[in-house]
């Protein structure tokens, strides 16, 4: 951790935190919306701290986090393990830019309070954890969804069930014209974009 974040962590002052997690723990100086609407954008926020995912595996530094309420978290590398995320019952917002090793969406389970949750690059077999979630909390978690160059195998069971989201953003490359397919999800606010 840099000495500079590990002071801002030691004095932080307040209950709610947002961590970004990257390859080398500095700050970044821009965090993406993804979202359409504006009020769902407003409830996005912004890391106060930054950490390098070699950081997930010390102890201390996690220990210190985790007695804050960490309701944003934006993790902007690859990461092998997400299960780190089951000591942040708090998050509101989470964001995964770089899914390629996620399996599935299970640490999903434990996170109560995830209302926005933004995945790019995964390649998953189902969304069937948000289908698991809205069942468990009555449809009021999560409802924003962005997906950005995902692949999902099979998405019968999302539109099967009674799931519906504020917002269910989804960005794809022109070559994988999904327009059709993601038109089906249940939701108030819709987006389908192209990507280059």
């Amino acid at each position: 951790m840099l000495a500079s974040e590990r002071e801002r962590l030691e004095n932080w002052d307040r209950y709610r935190i947002n961590i970004g997690i990257n390859e080398t723990g500095e700050p970044r100086g821009i965090t993406p919306v993804y979202w359409k609407n504006t009020a769902t954008a407003y409830n996005m926020d912004t890391p106060n701290l930054y950490i390098s995912k070699d950081d997930l595996a010390d102890e201390e530094i996690m220990s210190l986090i985790s007695k804050f309420g960490v309701s944003g978290c934006y993790i902007f590398c690859q990461l092998n393990d997400y299960s780190f995320l089951n000591n942040f019952k708090d998050i509101y917002d989470l964001t995964i830019c770089d899914g390629v090793n996620l399996k599935d969406l299970s640490f999903l389970m434990h996170l109560d309070n995830c209302d926005m949750l933004t995945l790019k690059n995964a390649h998953l077999k189902n969304l069937d954890e948000l289908v698991e979630l809205q069942a468990i909390h009555k449809c009021t978690h999560p409802r924003n969804i962005v997906l950005y160059n995902c692949e999902i195998d099979d998405i019968s069971r999302l539109v099967d069930s009674n799931c519906l989201f504020c917002e269910f953003i989804v960005y794809n490359p022109k070559d994988r014209n999904e327009r059709e397919r993601w038109k089906h999800v249940s939701k108030m606010t819709s987006g389908y974009y192209e990507l280059p």
